[in-house]
């Protein structure tokens, strides 16, 4: 299930820089929804790995509900690929924002509890290659949840939890800006929880500052990514999923679908 950081300025609750949307995804289309309407990278495996129910919804009529991921590995694993290559380099920004419910017995690991699960990916050249990315791990890894930035090698342990796992919704965002250059280390990337529209410092989870880069991120991958096969519950519910290119204004329940997944490169 599922990142975001600021040009060189301050993280603030102002919203008068303009964004644009660029992924509306409610699962409203039921029965009708295809995966490659909204995501480009990766229909062919990911596409089938979400089933749209109505039975446990956070809006509307229908939800995505996870699929069993073993064996194993993220081709297996349900999850969401996106490529932003085409307009996202130096100084850039990036906003998700989606509604997830985990079940209180979830278990985000796999059965080499060495292995863990990510949970957010963000990769450098080729879909697929995740050099100089950066990973979000749940679990595994002595059960610790961290940020991995493969750049410079640097691991953030003891990183609080994103995902609650109560069996109730919630809303989750992520922030995520890339430095300014190659020789600049003012990247940032931040996370909430339950912000109710409010995406600052004073209502973050926790943020990461001073992040480095020799090449500019081009894809993301969220959701649920096992490295081996599943050791527990797998079912999770994902609802209402919006991808801004720089923090949204105006009301943060804006759902007002954009023309096409515009500054993707759609299949």
């Amino acid at each position: 299930m599922l990142l975001f950081v600021f040009a060189v300025f301050l993280l603030t609750p102002d919203f008068s820089s303009a964004a644009e949307k660029l992924i509306d995804c409610d699962f409203e289309e039921g029965a009708n929804w295809n995966y490659g309407d909204h995501f480009d990278l990766w229909g062919e495996y990911l596409g089938d790995e979400w089933t749209i129910v109505s039975s446990d919804k956070h809006g509307g009529n229908y939800s995505a509900q996870s699929r069993d991921p073993n064996p194993g590995g993220i081709l297996e694993s349900s999850g969401f690929h996106f490529d932003i290559s085409s307009w996202y380099t130096w100084g850039s920004e990036i906003f998700i924002r989606f509604w997830a419910k985990h079940p209180v017995d979830f278990v985000p690991e796999a059965t080499d509890e060495n292995r863990g699960c990510n949970q957010f990916r963000i990769g450098t050249g080729l879909s697929g290659d995740w050099t100089s990315g950066i990973e979000y791990i749940a679990n595994g890894y002595q059960n610790s949840t961290f940020l991995h930035f493969y750049y410079d090698a640097r691991s953030a342990y003891g990183t609080p939890p994103l995902y609650v796992y109560d069996g109730q919704w919630h809303e989750y965002a992520v922030y995520l800006r890339q430095p300014t250059s190659d020789s600049s280390a003012n990247g940032r990337w931040v996370a909430w929880r339950d912000a109710n529209g409010t995406y600052d410092d004073s209502t973050a989870l926790y943020t990461r500052d001073n992040i480095a880069q020799d090449l500019p991120w081009s894809h993301i991958y969220f959701g649920n990514y096992y490295k081996g096969e599943c050791s527990g519950n797998w079912t999770f519910w994902v609802d209402d999923i919006d991808v801004w290119n720089g923090m949204p204004g105006g009301d943060s329940q804006d759902t007002t679908p954009p023309a096409s997944p515009t500054g993707l490169s759609v299949l």
